[in-house]
C-alpha cells in the first residue's frame, strides 16, 4: 500500500514543514539577506536566548518534524520520502522545501469550507469580535488563532469582511461558548463568527501581532485561497517571509 499524502496525518505534516522549513529556500537570495539584517529585530525572545540568525534558520531534523507534527518517526520518514519523490522537498544534505507549491495540497485537500465549525452571532462590528476573542483567549489561557480575512486584516490590511474565523481546541469549545455568551456573542448555526475545529495542528507557527494571535502564513494562505480570496492570499504570500520569519 502506498503512502497517502492526502490523509489528515500527511496534511498535518505538510503544514508543519511549510512552517518550520520555509526559510531554507530563500538562503542566498535577496530576501534571505534582508532577513539576516532585520529578521531578528521583531523577535527579542530569540535574542534574549542568545540565538544567532544561523541557529534560527537551521533546518529541523526529521525527528524534530515528527515531534512537532505529532506523527510516529517511521511514518514521518515515509511521508517525507514520498514528498521528496514527487519533487516538493529534499532530505539531504539538509531538509529543505524546494517547491513551495506544496501549500496547494492543503488548499485543495483541506479547504476552509470543509472544516467543522461552531457558529456565533452578535450585534457589533467584526473588529470588536476580534478583540473580544483575543481578550477571552488571554484571560482564560485558551489557545486560539484567527484565520481568513480577519487574520489578514491584522497582518496587513487589504480587504474587509464581516466573517470572523478562528481556530480553537476541541476540548475547549464549551468554555468558548460560555465565555462568548457572556460578552454578547450567542451561538448561531450559520453565524458570521466561526470557531473552527481542526486536526491540522492549526497553532503550529501561530504568532501574536498587536496582542492578537493569527495562524501561520502557509495555513492562512491555504484558507484564503481555498475560500476564493486568491488576491488576498497572493498579497500575504508576497510579504510572507518578512512578516512571518521566526515562528519558533
Amino acid at each position: 500500500m502506498g503512502t497517502n499524502l492526502l490523509s489528515p496525518i500527511a496534511l498535518r505534516l505538510i503544514h508543519t514543514l511549510l512552517v518550520k522549513v520555509r526559510a531554507s529556500p530563500f538562503q542566498g537570495s535577496e530576501a534571505y539577506s534582508t532577513l539576516k539584517i532585520s529578521g531578528l529585530k521583531g523577535h527579542p525572545e530569540a535574542l534574549e536566548r542568545g540565538q544567532s540568525f544561523e541557529a534560527l534558520t537551521k533546518p529541523p531534523s526529521v525527528r524534530d518534524i515528527s515531534k512537532l507534527a505529532n506523527i510516529p518517526l517511521s511514518k514521518c520518514s515515509s511521508y517525507l520520502s514520498a514528498l521528496e519523490k514527487i519533487g516538493y522537498i529534499q532530505r539531504r544534505p539538509r531538509l529543505m522545501i524546494i517547491d513551495r507549491r506544496m501549500v496547494y495540497i492543503l488548499a485543495y485537500c483541506y479547504p476552509l469550507r470543509s472544516i467543522p465549525f461552531v457558529g456565533f452571532e452578535g450585534l457589533e462590528r467584526p473588529a470588536s469580535y476580534v478583540q473580544k476573542i483575543a481578550t477571552i483567549g488571554k484571560e482564560k489561557k485558551m489557545k486560539y488563532a484567527l484565520t481568513h480575512l480577519a487574520a489578514s486584516e491584522v497582518i496587513s490590511p487589504y480587504k474587509f469582511s464581516n466573517l470572523v474565523y478562528f481556530y480553537a481546541d476541541l476540548e475547549k469549545v464549551s468554555e468558548w461558548k460560555e465565555s462568548l455568551k457572556k460578552v454578547g456573542i450567542a451561538e448561531s448555526a450559520k453565524g458570521s463568527i466561526r470557531l473552527l475545529i481542526s486536526d491540522l495542528n492549526p497553532f503550529t507557527g501561530a504568532r501574536e501581532i498587536n496582542g492578537i494571535k493569527v495562524v501561520s502564513s502557509p495555513l492562512l494562505y491555504s484558507d484564503l485561497y481555498s475560500s476564493g480570496e486568491i488576491e488576498v492570499a497572493e498579497w500575504i504570500a508576497k510579504n510572507e517571509v518578512l512578516l512571518n520569519y521566526g515562528n519558533i
